[in-house]
């Protein structure tokens, strides 16, 4: 079958857009025409359409922003879900929108592209996106909460300057998981914090003991579950309050999916782990690819006496610029990149597995000893491993399209 892939263009190709993701997903067209449209995020420059013979049979957007890692913003292209219409192959029109979607995003300089699960995991994988951080999904009882005296603090969001403290909680504190965060300007806060999400089984909470330090959203599904959304808080006591608020609900069950690193445990009853089986299962999160090698490593952070400098040979199918050899050098924790005057490599490994290093999801040793990742000697095993340090990643769920 012979697909092409285009840029969307005019309001006729925003009608075929919707018209793809409803029938794709089973929405109403009327639903998915408001989302898109009130999505700060989306534009229509950044949507793509896949055609043969003529005929739209395939659509997916992006859009860039940045996302944290190591404490430092990177420039990143998140791509949404792909719509197929259903009278053809997924795999191939996925694939063929990668494909397009991939020099697209490397023309405009982005370090890294970030993508969520869906059900074309494998093409993105094939594509050498890989999982770069698990999540840990919760479910327990109200009732095996701490009960917490701080709950009286909290109350309903929808005060004047609400969204202002909470786009602060979000930018800059220990409890609101920095790393793989993705910016957020205001307009996509007024967008998820708008009045239909604290409407018909949704709720937006805050705490707030004179100023606002927590934000809590959360819907009750139709089997009376509470399904935190996002939780947020600049410290001990603000978090302990809106779990406090989560305790006083009459639900059956409580679900959050937290992050690996998250104090979720210090907010439960010791007594609820029964026989020391912990109340959650770990999922792998979002898939990452790095697009653009010496970008990615001249934007994160590294140990200001870090010293050193390797040459890097990454093996890239689908772009092969990627695959020219970099001599990455850091003084005092201040990185660059030097033209390559020797052919002899440090460190040579594949795009996936570079992704997942990069991103602190897998050691360099670990790589080493599974056969992805191969290094010139222990000390640049140990001398990556240190640069390469980082926090697991973790994406809120209102960033997911």
């Amino acid at each position: 079958m012979d697909i092409t892939v285009r840029q969307a263009v005019s309001d006729k190709d925003f009608d075929t857009i919707v018209e793809l993701y409803a029938l794709n997903y089973g929405v109403d067209k009327v639903s998915i025409k408001s989302t898109l449209e009130e999505n700060p995020r989306y534009e229509l420059s950044f949507s793509m359409i896949a055609e043969s013979n003529g005929s739209a049979i395939g659509t997916v957007w992006m859009f860039p922003t940045q996302l944290w890692l190591s404490g430092v913003p990177l420039q990143a292209v998140v791509i949404s879900r792909a719509a197929v219409h259903p009278d053809f192959s997924g795999y191939d029109v996925v694939r063929s929108m990668v494909e397009f979607l991939l020099v697209k995003i490397a023309s405009l300089g982005t370090a890294v592209s970030v993508v969520f699960r869906s059900p074309y995991d494998n093409i993105y994988l094939s594509l050498g996106f890989a999982t770069v951080t698990d999540s840990h999904v919760y479910r327990f009882s109200p009732t095996q909460l701490r009960q917490f005296p701080t709950c009286k603090f909290v109350r309903p969001f929808g005060e004047k300057d609400d969204v202002a403290y909470v786009r602060s909680i979000y930018r800059g504190t220990q409890l609101s998981y920095a790393d793989g965060r993705l910016s957020r300007q205001h307009g996509f806060w007024d967008y998820v914090t708008n009045e239909k999400f604290r409407v018909d089984n949704n709720y937006i909470m805050v705490y707030d003991d004179g100023v606002v330090g927590g934000y809590l959203k959360y819907k009750i599904t139709s089997d009376d579950v509470l399904q935190v959304v996002e939780v947020l808080a600049v410290d001990e006591e603000a978090y302990q309050g809106l779990w406090g608020f989560v305790a006083k609900q009459s639900v059956s069950a409580v679900i959050y999916s937290a992050p690996t690193d998250g104090p979720v445990l210090d907010v439960l009853r010791p007594e609820s782990f029964h026989d020391g089986i912990l109340p959650y299962q770990v999922k792998e999160g979002f898939l990452l690819r790095v697009i653009n090698p010496t970008e990615s490593l001249i934007s994160r952070f590294y140990e200001h006496n870090m010293m050193g400098n390797r040459v890097i040979k990454i093996r890239d199918q689908q772009l092969p610029a990627n695959e020219e050899v970099i001599r990455f050098r850091i003084v005092d924790g201040r990185p660059d990149t030097l033209p390559v005057v020797s052919k002899d490599v440090d460190i040579d490994t594949d795009i996936a597995t570079f992704s997942q290093i990069f991103c602190g999801y897998i050691t360099p040793k670990k790589a080493h000893e599974t056969f992805k990742l191969f290094v010139a000697g222990d000390e640049t095993l140990l001398w990556f491993g240190r640069a390469m340090s980082s926090k697991p990643l973790y994406i809120l769920a209102d960033d997911v399209v």
